[in-house]
């Protein structure tokens, strides 16, 4: 007798569609458990990919919106291309920087109804009111003497907040004038001597390539914070 040979039943298109949807299915499933641990926004990781200076880009609309800035003055401004595709909504922005074919190109290139800009030293000129005093990044290039002059201005402004850049360094260095300062700037801890100035109201990461072990943020200070500062500078010796 000839042996039995078992013969398997050969699959079908339809089965065989139904195992690889049900592989797509776990797949997808695995994709969205993963994705619903991140704890970052959406549109902050968004940007992230894009650029590494984009973290105060994200934020900067919420920061907007939860202080009730109308008007935002943004002082020693630069190029604009950071801000490009911020949602600044019904915000004023106000760009001033000391150098006027810098702004001569940014009005050319970016202003609009809400969006204008202004030839201004930060530190002599009178500073418009506003809302919000942002400062990214200026304060690395500054002395100590220009940074006291430049508090006095935004408290003499009657501005209502201070959105400034802190680093996380130890110890905060000063030099004789700014043409000494190294290209890259220095670090700034405006908790520590000679400011002093408290942890602030809030704070917002401002990560922009700088290395791995360095933590940079915008902090929001309030008139208050700007008025101890200049007491305590003038107070450690600092002459504007």
């Amino acid at each position: 007798m000839a042996a039995t040979k078992t013969v398997k039943k050969p699959r079908t298109a339809k089965s065989s569609a139904k195992a690889q949807t049900s592989k797509a299915s776990t797949k997808t499933n695995t994709r969205k458990s993963t994705s619903a641990k991140s704890t970052v926004k959406p549109s902050a990781t968004k940007r992230a990919k894009k650029s590494p200076v984009v973290p105060m880009v994200g934020y900067l609309p919420g920061i907007l919106s939860q202080f009730g800035v109308k008007k935002l003055l943004d002082v020693q401004c630069g190029t604009f291309d950071w801000l490009e595709e911020a949602k600044l909504g019904t915000t004023h922005y106000v760009g001033m920087d000391r150098r006027p074919d810098l702004v001569g190109q940014n009005a050319e290139r970016y202003a609009k109804k809400t969006v204008s800009f202004e030839v201004g030293d930060m530190c002599h000129d009178p500073l418009p009111k506003a809302d919000l005093v942002m400062c990214r990044g200026a304060f690395a290039h500054m002395t100590f003497a220009e940074i006291l002059a430049f508090l006095r201005n935004v408290e003499a402004s009657e501005s209502d907040y201070l959105m400034v850049t802190q680093d996380d360094t130890r110890q905060n260095l000063d030099v004789p004038e700014p043409s000494d300062h190294p290209a890259e700037g220095l670090r700034r801890n405006l908790k520590r001597w000679p400011f002093n100035m408290g942890e602030g109201i809030a704070k917002f990461p401002d990560w922009d390539g700088l290395d791995a072990d360095h933590t940079r943020f915008m902090v929001i200070y309030g008139r208050w914070h700007i008025g101890r500062a200049i007491e305590r500078m003038a107070g450690n010796g600092v002459e504007d």
